[in-house]
C-alpha cells in the first residue's frame, strides 16, 4: 500500500498546477467521519488514505475529487447532490475525464473488501456502469495519472491493464473496457 501511495504522490507532483488552483487543504479523520455520517456512507480504507494524501486536485484530465472543496467540480458532496442515485448505490465519485464522464468507486461490493473503480459514460446514463477500469482506488489513480501524462495502455489494452492490476479480472460481473456488448447496472 505504501509503495502505491508514494507512486500516486510522485505522479501528482508531475502536474503543473497553478499555485492558486492547488488544493492544499488537509483533512482530519474527524472531518472524514463527519462527512460519512452526513451522507450515511463509509469510505473504503484506500479512499480515506487518498483523502488524507490528496483532498482534491486538478491533476489528471478532469481532476480528482475531495471533500469541502471551494471549486464544486472537485467536491464529492456536489456530485451526490447532482446524482443522488450514486449516494444510494454507494458509488463514490473519484474523478472526471474532463468531458462529462466520471469514475466512481463502487463501495457497495463485498469482494474481499475491494471497491472497484468504474467508468460512468454520460452517453449511456449516469446511473449505468459502462465498465470497470481498476480493481481498486490506488491502481485506478496510478492508471489515471499516468494516462494523463501520456501512458497509452489504460484502459483498453488488456495485457497492459491485467499485468498492472490482475485483480481486475475478479470483477468480470462488470464489463471490462475491452469487452464488447453488455452493460452492467450495479
Amino acid at each position: 500500500m505504501h509503495d502505491r501511495l508514494s507512486r500516486i504522490q510522485y505522479l501528482l507532483h508531475k502536474f503543473e498546477i497553478p499555485e492558486k488552483d492547488q488544493r492544499k487543504n488537509k483533512l482530519s479523520i474527524n472531518q472524514i467521519t463527519e462527512f460519512e455520517a452526513k451522507f450515511d456512507l463509509y469510505f473504503p480504507e484506500e479512499f480515506i488514505n487518498l483523502l488524507l494524501l490528496c483532498n482534491g486536485s486538478f491533476a489528471g484530465e478532469g481532476g480528482i475529487f475531495g471533500l469541502h472543496q471551494e471549486q464544486c467540480v472537485l467536491d464529492i458532496g456536489y456530485y451526490f447532490d447532482l446524482f443522488p442515485y450514486w449516494l444510494g448505490a454507494k458509488w463514490i465519485p473519484v474523478a472526471s475525464d474532463g468531458c462529462g464522464n466520471y469514475f466512481v468507486c463502487v463501495a457497495n461490493t463485498q469482494s474481499k473488501g475491494k471497491a472497484p473503480v468504474v467508468f460512468i459514460d454520460s452517453s449511456i446514463g449516469y446511473d449505468q456502469i459502462a465498465y470497470v477500469v481498476a480493481s481498486n482506488l490506488f491502481d485506478f489513480l496510478i492508471f489515471y495519472l499516468e494516462s494523463s501524462l501520456g501512458e497509452t495502455g489504460w484502459p483498453f489494452d488488456p495485457e497492459f491493464v491485467v499485468r498492472a492490476d490482475p485483480d481486475i479480472l475478479n470483477f468480470r460481473c462488470l464489463q471490462l473496457p475491452w469487452d464488447q456488448g453488455r452493460i452492467s447496472r450495479s
